[in-house]
């Protein structure tokens, strides 16, 4: 299995590297199962980049079919906005859930490339 952590653009390696560890050792003894730990970088720097959170913020809130997102990271010199989006495994048409998100995004941000990732919730 997998899990994804979002952790401070700021968070140094070493502390990536034991949140990693840790993760995985309770995960394994509380369940007898060893995991790979996705990380992502949150950026915390930048005003912008803070406003453009708060807009897949308003974005996620208002999808009903998007049940949240997470690995939000915008790099402004190479001009790309990537995040996963949640979708329960029930809804059959992710692909176009994905395709409205990115349509919405790209109409607020048209200089820049927007990467959305879909990402299943199988959980109960």
């Amino acid at each position: 299995g997998s899990v994804n952590i979002e952790v401070k653009d700021t968070l140094p390696a070493y502390r990536i590297d034991k949140i990693t560890r840790c993760v995985q050792k309770k995960i394994f003894e509380d369940y007898g199962i060893f995991i790979t730990v996705g990380i992502y970088s949150v950026n915390t720097m930048d005003p912008e980049i803070s406003a453009i959170q708060r807009e897949v913020d308003a974005l996620v809130c208002k999808d009903c079919e998007v049940l949240n997102y997470h690995g939000l990271y915008v790099d402004i010199d190479e001009k790309e906005i990537r995040f996963d989006i949640l979708i329960d495994i029930a809804i059959k048409d992710a692909v176009s859930v994905r395709k409205r998100m990115l349509s919405q995004m790209q109409s607020m941000h048209p200089g820049y490339k927007i990467i959305i990732n879909i990402d299943r919730n199988i959980t109960d």
